[in-house]
Order: C-alpha cells, then structure tokens, then sequence
C-alpha cells in the first residue's frame, strides 16, 4: 500500500469513530432525558390525593380530611398531589369539596 492510502484509510477510521461517538453521546443523553421525565401510561395505575370530606378556603388541611383514590396513568397531571405529606399543613386557597383532586394549584403555604 502506498503512504496516501493509508492516510486516507487512517482519516477514514478516525472520520468514522467521531461520528459514532457522537451519536452514541446524544443517544445516552436523549434517553436519560427521556427516563427523568417519563410519565405513567395508561397501563399504569397511580394513587392521588382528594378530599374526603368539604373543606373550606383558608381553613388548615388534616390527614383526617383526605383520602386517596388510584387513577388511570393517563388521567394524571403533573400538578396532581400523589403523598399525604405533600397537603397535611397546607392550607385550601378555594373551598375544596368532597371527592376533588388535590392539585399544587389549589393549595397556600404551610
């Protein structure tokens, strides 16, 4: 082999393991991406936080005031509560009525 062919051979290599390496560098971090913010599906099922009895606006949240109720994966948003811990302390910053979901949205601070 001449000297030429082997430098293109060479660059041909090196031109080839960049391009790899790239794209294995954003597979890995597009899936890891993927991973941190998946969601349930609608195979999944997932407890939420309601209230179990009426509560009033301004009015400090119990644990006797709550229950949870399991739900399709798909029916669940990002805003719903999923732990008792999250709403115990809280307060309601609109009346709350019997069998609603608990969001983030509808609750003031501790």
């Amino acid at each position: 082999m001449k000297r030429w062919q082997i430098v293109v051979i060479a660059s041909l290599i090196v031109i080839f393991l960049l391009i790899t390496g790239t794209f294995i560098r954003y597979w890995m971090n597009w899936q890891a991406v993927n991973l941190s913010v998946a969601k349930p599906t609608s195979g999944d099922a997932v407890e939420v936080v309601f209230a179990a009895q009426d509560i009033r606006a301004g009015e400090r949240i119990t644990r006797e005031e709550l229950t949870m109720y399991t739900i399709s994966g798909t029916l669940v948003s990002d805003d719903m509560i999923r732990d008792y811990s999250d709403v115990v302390g809280s307060y309601a910053r609109d009346n709350l009525h019997k069998g609603m979901v608990i969001t983030k949205s509808m609750l003031g601070l501790p």
